[in-house]
């Protein structure tokens, strides 16, 4: 039967196979249209992936800013822009530092932007010197100066440094270890696209044991192997970054607040901070997210030697119940944002948590969480504090700080009775006046009057006894390091480490009562002289210090128990010598009553500092 015969006689049957050949192509066109749909979602998905990777990555393409090299701690171009806002009757800087190299070029256009009197010559030498620093040129670059690829920022520095002191069994320096300089540094600092920074600073130094605990320790220059500090680096890191934003992870000294004398939350007492960091800054508003890992060794008690309550160990309440030994794990979570409500007033609120004994859910990472509306107390304690800036004419500066730890009202004290946790709070309030004073000789550039700064300012801080002190360590707001040291083993005889307690906020901790009061006066780039004066009421409560609650709590005030008393006036001179060279000199006087909390025991010491800084760049 041939094509004709069946078409003829059996058309019916041929058009129902043509009907079903023709669904299951259309059904085969629908499914490669949606298997087509899913693929090019799936494509144009990973567009938007590697777009925004290469937005990451080459940001610089888009942020034509300075890039996200970390600008250090101590470097003199924070005190100039701080100048030169107080002058101009602007906002200081952002207190939350370091900052990366844009954020230093935002904050210098904004004071010089708001500034509308006619700069001092002064204000004109730090501008000078920030612009500088911003503008170096790179020791080596692939690309135009690096910018389309790598370039390399070495900053080599030798110090030379000499410590004297009348009494050798005092072991305080005024010029402690975070002033005291290394013998030689070199920074190799590598920016790769203007969007990537890798740093590390090596150092060859003497470690923190020497600054006090070794009486023969007359010079940085080390003259002994042991004295070899094996704990560097303490600056090493990552930065990426764009205009208005940076992501920072790594090792190095941060610091949030406005104060002089340290912060209330987070301060350079300790010898470094190991986290990440994410940051984004705009003309009116500031946000910050920090993660810093804390070590976690387990103490067995306090330094009066009472035992700590660690759920293993029975040394809790007998009527409770023994839980499991704590998961050793600590951490710092904390983020901060800063309001420029006015151009010369600043709100700046930040909350934090010490999280440890327990490995963390993913929950807390949560960068705009209320750590407090957690209620993990078994693993947490939160701390809020609130800053506040204003410059309400030029050269007039007020700022402070307000830390809540806990509080506890009168009737929660009466309803709970000796449950009831203490008040945990800390304040800081300040003031600093400035003028601009000095003619402008023949060799004046032109502007206003004033070639140097006179500055007078005066601080107070007070922080409750209980403040930071929480029920175990890995609850409390300090950091506990063990520090390699050769040097105490040569020294003492005793092991070549220690473990280093410091507050990760205020310096001198909870129980304390300080007053300082400075007049400086600066000719920047040239020379810098300052005296300033200390009273410190130091309480017998440390950070380390274990927890009570109750009437015996609530009981001490600042400054508990036999206070120590220390007098501190000391007069430092810095000058430059040539724009690589510096020399520095710093007499202190220090009294100290009551020490080590003993009544009627003192101590009195006058030491003195000599050094040269050679800095290649």
């Amino acid at each position: 039967m041939g094509f004709r015969d069946v078409y003829k006689g059996g058309g019916s049957t041929y058009y129902a196979c043509c009907r079903k050949r023709l669904l299951w192509i259309s059904k085969c066109v629908d499914g490669a249209r949606a298997d087509l749909r899913r693929l090019f979602e799936g494509w144009n998905l990973g567009i938007r992936i590697i777009r925004v990777a290469i937005f990451l990555l080459f940001a610089e393409s888009i942020f034509p800013d300075q890039g996200p090299r970390i600008v250090p701690l101590d470097e003199e171009l924070y005190r100039y822009l701080r100048r030169m806002a107080l002058e101009a009757g602007v906002l200081p800087p952002s207190s939350s530092l370091p900052y990366p190299l844009g954020e230093l070029e935002g904050e210098l256009g904004r004071i010089v932007a708001e500034n509308i009197a006619t700069p001092s010559e002064a204000s004109q030498a730090a501008r000078e010197a920030i612009k500088g620093y911003l503008s170096k040129k790179p020791f080596y670059a692939e690309g135009a100066e690096g910018t389309n690829g790598f370039a390399f920022y070495p900053d080599l520095r030798i110090n030379t440094e000499g410590y004297f002191h009348t009494n050798r069994d005092y072991e305080r320096w005024a010029y402690g270890f975070h002033d005291r300089k290394p013998f030689i540094g070199l920074l190799l600092d590598g920016s790769f696209f203007h969007s990537l920074n890798l740093y590390i600073d090596v150092t060859v130094q003497k470690d923190p044991f020497q600054a006090g605990g070794d009486p023969d320790n007359y010079t940085n220059l080390l003259t002994n192997p042991s004295h070899f500090d094996l704990n560097m680096p303490y600056r090493a890191g990552m930065s990426v970054g764009g205009r208005h934003w940076n992501l920072w992870l790594g090792r190095d000294r941060l610091s949030w607040g406005n104060g002089r004398t340290g912060n209330l939350l987070l301060s350079v007492a300790d010898l470094y901070h190991e986290g990440l960091r994410f940051t984004t800054f705009w003309e009116r508003f500031k946000f910050t997210f920090l993660l810093l890992g804390l070590e976690s060794w387990r103490l067995p008690a306090d330094e009066h030697g009472n035992p700590y309550p660690w759920p293993d160990t029975g040394a809790q309440d007998s009527s409770a119940p023994v839980s499991p030994a704590p998961e050793r794990f600590k951490m710092f979570l904390a983020h901060r944002l800063e309001f420029n409500l006015r151009p010369n007033l600043r709100l700046t609120l930040n909350e934090s948590i010490v999280y440890g004994g327990k490995y963390p859910d993913l929950r807390v990472f949560n960068p705009l969480i209320v750590y407090h509306n957690f209620y993990i107390k078994e693993w947490a304690n939160s701390l809020m504090t609130v800053e506040l800036d204003w410059v309400p004419f030029p050269g007039v500066y007020l700022y402070g700080q307000y830390a809540q730890d806990q509080l506890s009202t009168l009737f929660e004290k009466d309803t709970y009775g000796k449950d009831e946790e203490p008040n945990a709070m800390g304040y800081l309030v300040g003031f600093e006046l400035q003028r601009a004073v000095g003619g402008g000789g023949k060799g004046s550039k032109g502007g206003g009057s004033g070639k140097a700064w006179l500055r007078v300012g005066y601080e107070f801080v007070k922080t409750d006894p209980w403040l930071y002190i929480r029920e175990t360590p890995y609850v409390s707001f300090f950091s506990t390091r063990r520090v390699h040291s050769e040097a105490r083993k040569t020294v003492r005889g005793e092991k070549n480490y220690y473990f280093l307690n410091t507050p990760l906020g205020y310096l001198y901790g909870p129980d304390v009562v300080v007053n300082t009061l400075w007049i400086t006066y600066e000719v920047p780039e040239q020379y810098r002289l300052f005296l300033e004066y200390s009273l410190i009421h130091k309480g017998e409560n440390e950070v380390t210090t274990r927890f009570q609650t109750g009437d015996v709590a609530w009981d001490l005030h600042t400054p508990s128990g036999t206070p120590e008393v220390r007098n501190v006036v000391t007069f430092g001179v810095y000058y430059s010598v040539s724009p690589k060279v510096v020399i520095l000199m710093q007499p202190s006087f220090v009294y100290n009553g009551n020490l080590n909390h003993e009544a009627g025991r003192r101590a009195l010491d006058f030491q003195l500092v000599f050094g040269i800084q050679y800095r290649e760049r």
